[in-house]
């Protein structure tokens, strides 16, 4: 039995000095691996355990296994638990959320079998964990230990070549450090032969990391990415886009440039130029790049659909036109599309048509805003008064309205009688739609007891 008050146990020698002894049924610890790895299959057996059992160090903690996707996910590994105690609904938590099997049979305490236990750990490939008995066993028998620990634990490490520590750098936060433990074993499953190429992996949790908003995750793991054969245009692309998203479209222009640089025929960084460069309203350049991109691949619905953005910025509602319809028939149904066309219709003077592609628009997306109150503005300039102001009610429901009717806890009036009532007239949009309305006015005041009016300073 080991005396816990010596573990961690970092280094064989240190065993044999203190007069403790680890004994391992090798025969038992070959069936393990037999009946843990399918005949045929190559991979490495990764012990797990997320509990922290460093009585000695006085600072008991845990992580939590379903924040471990990142590691749970790495190819050619077969995964096993060797958290001590009663962890059997984390493990189903941690199976039923990522359906990835983790390998359970009922281990007893080490404190009370550690030589069977030992057995367990000696027949694992890899160990990640905290401090705890599996890390200690692991690093005295040289198997490699990814140890997660405390910033208050650092200096007590040892230099144990096996070991790799990872050290939490915030308080509470692990994310960063289960990000790196799951890059360290792909580098390690790569080294040993088990799998080729890392791509796959890294390219799925950068997306997955941009996706949950993690920009600085999933820049960096796109800077991994990059330093795989054939792959960093694909990666600088992606980081650019990155850049691009939180409007750092200089950046972003920099690195699109410099993923055509590696491979002047990857057509997505034209696309990605030109967005940049239409965000920063240099829309003649956007067209230019949008142009080239299209010269490598004609059949880009994307591309066709942003260089009739820019164009019609330019005042080419015609021209944008054609691109419109190109995007539609490449890409079908895609609704954001189907408003581009529609939009440029109307602004080449064919209003019927817009309006008749507005109503096909709502018809198949009721609830689609745009194109709510884009027919709102074709039926009032068409002296559809009626259908119109009753459809321009979705303009207070765009994300660029500036009439905040919701910080008035008074109901919007539906056209009922107003005699008797108090009534707040407020503004919205511009001066000149205030000095269009404002001749109402006085009808609002002659109709009900009390009017209040908000209005614009200059009136």
């Amino acid at each position: 039995m080991i005396n816990k008050q010596l573990l961690p146990i970092l280094h064989r020698e240190e065993i044999a000095a203190r007069g403790l002894q680890i004994a391992v049924d090798k025969k038992l610890r070959d069936q393990l691996r037999t009946t843990l790895i399918p005949e045929g299959k190559r991979c490495l057996l990764v012990g797990l355990a997320w509990k922290s059992e460093d009585e000695k160090a006085k600072t008991p903690y845990s992580l939590n296994i379903l924040d471990w996707e990142p590691i749970l996910r790495v190819p050619g590994l077969t995964f096993v638990n060797l958290q001590t105690g009663d962890c059997n609904a984390e493990l189903a938590a941690a199976v039923d959320a990522f359906g990835i099997p983790i390998a359970h049979n009922e281990i007893l305490d080490s404190r009370l079998a550690t030589n069977s236990y030992a057995t367990r750990v000696a027949a694992m490939d890899i160990v990640v964990a905290p401090d705890s008995d599996a890390a200690a066993i692991a690093a005295a028998f040289d198997i490699p230990v990814f140890s997660i620990i405390l910033p208050s634990l650092k200096n007590t490490r040892s230099s144990q070549h096996t070991t790799q520590v990872f050290i939490q750098g915030q308080s509470g936060e692990w994310q960063n450090v289960i990000r790196d433990v799951g890059l360290a074993l792909l580098d390690h499953t790569v080294s040993a032969g088990v799998i080729s190429k890392r791509a796959p992996y890294l390219r799925t949790f950068a997306q997955l990391y941009a996706i949950n908003g993690q920009s600085e995750d999933a820049e960096l793991l796109y800077r991994r990415l990059a330093q795989e054969p054939g792959l960093a245009a694909e990666a600088l692309h992606q980081i650019a886009f990155l850049r691009q998203k939180i409007g750092q479209n200089e950046d972003a222009l920099r690195l699109f440039d410099e993923a055509l640089s590696i491979d002047p025929g990857f057509w997505h960084s034209y696309n990605g130029r030109g967005l940049a460069l239409a965000s920063l309203n240099r829309f003649e350049d956007a067209i230019s790049s949008y142009r080239q991109g299209l010269t490598l691949n004609p059949q880009s619905g994307e591309i066709h659909n942003n260089l009739g953005t820019s164009l019609r910025c330019l005042g080419h509602a015609a021209e944008a036109l054609t691109h419109y319809r190109q995007a539609k028939e490449l890409l079908p149904n895609v609704k954001s599309i189907l408003l581009n066309e529609a939009s440029a219709l109307d602004e080449s003077g064919n209003t019927e048509q817009a309006l008749q592609a507005f109503e096909e628009l709502v018809s198949l997306h009721p609830n689609y805003i745009d194109a709510r109150y884009n027919r709102s503005q074709i039926l009032l300039s068409t002296g559809q008064f009626e259908a119109g102001w009753k459809e321009f009610v979705w303009r207070l429901k765009r994300p660029a309205a500036n009439a905040h009717h919701d910080l008035f806890p008074q109901p919007v009036w539906q056209g009922e009688g107003l005699s008797g009532k108090r009534i707040l007239v407020w503004t919205e949009q511009g001066i000149g739609d205030e000095l269009l309305t404002v001749s109402m006015i006085p009808d609002i005041i002659d109709a009900t007891e009390h009017v209040i009016i908000l209005c614009s300073k200059r009136l």
